[in-house]
């Protein structure tokens, strides 16, 4: 890989979403010049061509047309830059489909969709697990104030049900935003070391996910390698394929159905060695094989090999 790539990097810049740590991993491994989504975005087609960029990558939160395949398609004739993009939404993505055929590779964090859009001729998807960054999603030792908690908003009505559910039986605490009025203790959204601090504080992180998205094959959000790299104990629902990644009781716990997820936060609650042994093996492996940095380095090398097989077949 060249020195001090130029890199283009187009998204949506907020403490509460993960770009600002994509961003980090991309500045470490090129020179890197960010545009923010939020500006206007008729200025980029000549932002782009001006900076001659050898890389440009489109973060998660380029999506719905918002960047046309054409500009892109100029932009790369115009200066011979490796175009990607990264899309970490479990709704399915046309629009990225469009993009196709103008860029060199797209990432998505489930193989379902992969395989729906390979088997439609889409051949340059690939699969990427949303990473995380274990400078600040790491252990912090505490006093566990909670024995359930998850984090997450209250934006899915198959999830609330659910953790009203769990609430019935257990002592359940949520964070983040909307769970004004619901029954369980509420705390406001917690990002980047205030995430951090309140996992050090729980016995038990709940992985519960909308009843939409548990088809989708090794399909995981964020809130999961978060947790996980902080070496807390993490129950999930499972999702296909969970196992080609973890393995469950040893690196996290996951379950099928209400009764079985019951069981196990019986189990593990009166189990603190347990827990502890398997949150530190769960912070080993995602420290091994979900960062931030393991994942751009991943995008660049294959964007830069495709970049020099096309400049091969061209000679």
């Amino acid at each position: 890989m060249p020195e001090r790539l130029k890199i283009f990097y187009i998204d949506l810049f907020r403490k509460v979403n993960s770009n600002p740590y994509w961003l980090k991993a991309f500045q470490r491994l090129g020179e890197t010049r960010a545009f923010d989504i939020r500006k206007d975005i008729r200025n980029l087609d000549p932002l782009l061509r001006g900076s001659a960029p050898d890389h440009v990558h489109l973060g998660g939160s380029v999506k719905k047309g918002l960047i046309r395949p054409e500009t892109l398609a100029r932009v790369k004739a115009d200066t011979g830059c490796t175009i990607t993009a990264f899309y970490g939404d479990a709704r399915y993505s046309p629009y990225h489909c469009r993009l196709a055929p103008v860029v060199d590779a797209i990432y998505i964090n489930n193989k379902t969709h992969l395989k729906k859009n390979r088997a439609l001729g889409y051949t340059k998807f690939h699969y990427l697990p949303c990473p995380t960054d274990p400078e600040v999603f790491r252990p912090i030792e505490s006093r566990k104030r909670y024995d359930l908690l998850f984090i997450g908003n209250n934006n899915s009505t198959s999830r609330t049900r659910q953790l009203g559910e769990i609430h019935a039986r257990f002592r359940l605490t949520v964070v983040g935003r909307g769970w004004e009025g619901c029954p369980f203790s509420a705390l406001p959204e917690a990002y980047g070391e205030d995430f951090s601090m309140l996992v050090g504080q729980a016995k038990i992180l709940l992985g519960v996910i909308d009843e939409a998205w548990i088809g989708l094959e090794a399909c995981f959000s964020n809130r999961l390698v978060n947790t996980l790299a902080c070496g807390a104990f993490f129950i999930q629902r499972y999702t296909p394929g969970l196992e080609s990644l973890f393995k469950n009781h040893e690196h996290l716990v996951w379950y099928h159905k209400e009764d079985e997820l019951f069981s196990q936060i019986h189990r593990y609650l009166d189990s603190p060695s347990e827990r502890q042994r398997i949150g530190a093996a769960g912070r080993s492996l995602v420290l091994e094989n979900f960062t931030y940095d393991r994942a751009v380095r991943t995008i660049l090398g294959d964007s830069l090999l495709k970049n020099r097989r096309r400049e091969m077949s061209a000679q």
